[in-house]
């Protein structure tokens, strides 16, 4: 059987890949992880530990963003905003957690168990009856374990299945044998994914072998940039706040608001630092009477700038760039120092290892001395007996 398993970072965005959140943020992941696997419990209800789950991802990520609860019989579903009316992006069915083997829990080597069954029925239910075209994922967990599915697959798998979809619409109808669910799971589920399981592409882990595990990766496989697939725009004039109000301090600026817009502009007077790039560049044309000497002083200085708001756009991002060159620049420095300690800490064991042979044939050497004598002193004594012999 062929398993379609994948990676966290083969199936994470490259971009997303690259950006890293902040200490703060992971450290709040990190509690509210360990908080879950803390606190979930075989011996207590499956409702339980789903509960300790919904609050995990609602205070991890999606508080006061996305609306996060039951739908109807699914176990979880995640809105793709905060209204309950919104379209569902994810649904969950969840398991309890346990140590030992679940059988409607699926497996790396056998995915169709109930609980992915159960996840067919309620992916038809959104997309054929709800007609909801957004649904982004599909997830099975107890928890501990987690299996991640691609809502594009299902809809290449089962929805495109016109057979399945039929025999669902004659199931939700009441037109086949039975109305009960297990009879959906067995006669209907089970035989279309058994048709196209080695074409259904996963991500899974374990969170029982978290030491394995890139926290970071974690981490965003269960954000909303991952799990709804949040548009985030893969441009170097992209930049994090405090990075943001880092930049303007160096410059000299500060973001204000006026009649509900932010604008950019000179830090008030008691703030101002003179060995900010705005308040050194002030000084200097003061000294020199630069803007006086122009034909239009009027056209210039900091008040218009903080006028002009594409302006202030065209000279931070302008900056931005310039300071993203740096840190490339930066990175591929990095880069290369560790490229050449690496060649160093190969050579330093090329070097050991010579050492080490050196050592060793010494003793090699020694050996053979120590034959080579033997075997004169042999032959020596054979000669002694051949002249005796031939002295009797």
């Amino acid at each position: 059987m062929i398993i379609n398993k994948r990676e966290l970072k083969q199936t994470l965005n490259r971009v997303y890949l690259k950006i890293k959140p902040d200490t703060e943020t992971i450290q709040v992941f990190q509690a509210n992880l360990t908080r879950l696997l803390e606190q979930c419990d075989s011996k207590k209800s499956e409702e339980f530990n789903k509960n300790l789950l919904i609050d995990f991802l609602k205070n991890t990520y999606y508080t006061d963003r996305y609306f996060i609860n039951t739908k109807e019989r699914i176990d979880l579903v995640i809105h793709n905003n905060q209204d309950v009316k919104s379209p569902v992006g994810v649904i969950f069915e969840t398991k309890k957690p346990t140590r030992t083997i679940n059988a409607e829990m699926p497996r790396l080597d056998n995915l169709n168990t109930k609980a992915f069954q159960q996840l067919v029925l309620y992916f038809l239910r959104e997309r054929v009856t709800d007609k909801n075209l957004e649904i982004k994922h599909l997830i099975v967990t107890n928890i501990y374990e987690w299996f991640i599915f691609d809502g594009k697959i299902f809809e290449e798998l089962f929805f495109a299945n016109k057979a399945l979809v039929n025999q669902f619409c004659d199931f939700e109808a009441g037109r086949l044998s039975s109305t009960k669910t297990d009879f959906f799971y067995q006669q209907i589920a089970e035989p279309a994914i058994t048709k196209v399981i080695e074409q259904i592409k996963f991500t899974h882990f374990d969170l029982r072998d978290l030491e394995n595990l890139d926290l970071l990766d974690i981490y965003k496989i269960l954000s909303p940039e991952h799990l709804l697939k949040l548009p985030f725009v893969n441009d170097s004039n992209t930049l994090n706040k405090p990075f943001y109000n880092e930049l303007l301090y160096i410059i000299g600026l500060t973001e204000i608001k006026d009649k509900g817009k932010k604008l950019i502009g000179r830090m008030k007077e008691g703030d101002r630092c003179d060995g900010s790039l705005i308040e050194n560049a002030i000084s200097r044309l003061d000294s020199l009477d630069k803007i006086a000497q122009l034909k239009n002083p009027e056209e210039f200085g900091t008040k218009k700038l903080a006028e002009d708001t594409q302006k202030q756009k065209q000279i931070v991002q302008a900056i931005i760039q310039e300071l993203k060159i740096y840190e490339e620049l930066n990175h591929y420095q990095l880069k290369s120092q560790r490229v050449r300690q690496e060649i160093a800490d190969l050579a330093q064991n090329a070097i050991n290892f010579e050492t080490y042979l050196q050592s060793y044939f010494a003793l090699f050497q020694l050996l053979i001395e120590e034959v080579i004598k033997v075997e004169q002193e042999f032959y020596a004594t054979v000669g002694e007996i051949k002249y005796l012999g031939l002295a009797e």
